[in-house]
């Protein structure tokens, strides 16, 4: 269906599709017409998303901190909250996955 509208209709398309390695699906994509029109992005051990996660932390937290003014800022400057040793912790957790990452920063923000 897919690779028919993107040679039919002459319009760019982007689809993000995401799935377990399962047969029948890598058999779909292995199909000359779908494969000449997809880019893989494996996720196996070669991808490291640490670095992806830590850069999302940060900038969740910071939205945090200025969120909360500036008794906020000035005590999470003393307290350097998060502390390094903390995010390491969080990626560490994470083990490559957002959702967790995500899942801690709705916890923290009471989202």
């Amino acid at each position: 269906m897919i690779a028919g509208v993107a040679s039919e209709s002459g319009i760019y398309l982007s689809f993000l599709i995401a799935s377990r390695p399962e047969l029948v699906i890598r058999r779909a994509f292995n199909d000359k017409a779908i494969s000449q029109l997809c880019i893989p992005l494996i996720l196996d051990n070669k991808y490291n998303p640490d670095k992806d996660i830590e850069t999302y932390l940060q900038s969740e937290f910071a939205v945090v901190k200025r969120s909360h003014g500036t008794l906020s800022s000035e005590l999470s400057n003393k307290l350097n909250w998060p502390s390094e040793s903390d995010l390491k912790i969080l990626v560490q957790r994470s083990s490559g996955q957002f959702i967790y990452a995500s899942t801690v920063m709705k916890y923290i923000t009471n989202d």
